[in-house]
């Protein structure tokens, strides 16, 4: 199952210079670099702490924590790059699978409070992280965006409009471990570690330090392999490229092509009509003036118009009293000069006459079957 959303409509393309692919929620976006490298962009609320946090939060340095590329606090929309985790959030897995491991626990606990020793240690005033910055990577847990807590859960001090302290950080991480896992089920030395960070008095709560000793937490990530088949499983997908990124935007089809009605061919142009002269003659030896009209393949090349005192097979003009009337006064040097009916012929209604499936009109003929109307 796809875990991000398409671009909506009026979602930007691009942020920063970097091409937006997907959407990670409805703050995030997953985008790429020029050289095809993935970032995860956060939109933040534009206050001033974000202005003081978001230059620290770029000299993090944690195999925990995912690097901070880019930011920028003094746009209309500030907003922050970091290096894309492929894996699932902490709340994210809880939702889809419920409650963790114990054994994982610990790791992910140990994981994030070296992340916000790293942070403290930049000049970050609030690294502690939430279930939905707590990355679940292939190698080990990672926080992202660390010191930029849009959501979580607030502390007692927070929630009181109180400073935030270190002690903060460390009611986070408590939080953190509860949410992960079943406390009841929990082994006894890291439920009370739990429950000692969630004190609701501050100065009651263990340091990082004492944190951090209590875990005896490895300097590197787990490596490969660390979580379950079940939360493994969750995995695939974050790595995958989104099935609309790069995709072409659509292009506005162009506007059909009008109809066009069918034409008579210009007067001065030979009918489209394999016309010649009778065999049989009349009898005073001249060859009959009939002809054996019948349509011609509508892509031959038109002939050239024969001279003016001849008719379409070459011979004189057939009498006047055979001639269809037209419009044009026979005074007119102007006005064409209509071709003798064939043999046969009857009229059809004003000037033009049929023969089969052939329409002739003046001195121009139209093959009606063989004329389709472009669609």
């Amino acid at each position: 199952m796809p875990v991000f959303a398409p671009l909506g409509p009026g979602d930007p393309l691009l942020i920063g210079g970097y091409r937006l692919l997907a959407r990670i929620d409805e703050r995030a976006f997953l985008a790429a670099t020029q050289s095809g490298r993935r970032l995860a962009i956060t939109l933040v609320p534009a206050d001033d702490r974000f202005r003081t946090q978001a230059a620290a939060a770029q000299r993090v340095r944690s195999p925990f924590a995912a690097h901070v590329l880019d930011a920028h606090a003094d746009r209309t929309r500030p907003w922050m790059a970091t290096a894309h985790v492929p894996g699932p959030s902490l709340s994210t897995a809880v939702t889809k699978l419920g409650p963790l491991p114990p054994e994982l626990v610990r790791p992910i606990m140990a994981g994030a409070a070296q992340a916000v020793e790293a942070s403290r240690s930049a000049g970050v005033t609030q690294a502690g992280p939430t279930p939905a910055n707590l990355i679940l990577a292939p190698d080990g847990p990672r926080v992202v965006a660390p010191g930029i807590c849009l959501t979580g859960t607030n502390s007692p001090e927070e929630a009181l409009g109180h400073d935030v302290t270190p002690a903060t950080d460390v009611y986070s991480l408590g939080a953190l471990a509860l949410h992960g896992t079943d406390l009841e089920n929990a082994p006894p030395d890291l439920r009370r570690l739990i429950e000692r960070c969630l004190n609701p008095n501050p100065a009651k709560r263990p340091s990082l330090e004492d944190v951090l000793a209590e875990l005896s937490p490895d300097q590197e990530p787990p490596g490969e392999g660390w979580l379950p088949a079940r939360l493994a499983a969750l995995l695939p997908p974050y790595a995958a490229d989104p099935t609309h990124a790069n995709t072409p935007l659509p292009q506005a089809a162009p506007p059909p092509a009008a109809a066009r009605p069918p034409m008579a061919p210009p007067v001065d142009a030979r009918p489209d009509v394999d016309v010649r002269p009778a065999r049989n003659t009349q009898p005073d030896g001249t060859p009959r003036p009939a002809m054996d009209a019948r349509p011609d393949d509508p892509h031959t090349p038109t002939p050239p118009r024969p001279p003016a005192n001849e008719g379409p097979g070459g011979d004189a003009r057939p009498p006047a009293h055979h001639r269809p009337p037209v419009d044009a006064r026979p005074d007119d040097p102007q006005a064409p000069s209509a071709p003798q009916p064939p043999a046969g012929a009857r009229p059809r209604g004003g000037s033009g006459w049929t023969t089969g499936d052939v329409l002739l009109v003046g001195r121009a003929a139209v093959t009606r079957p063989e004329f389709e109307v472009p669609r």
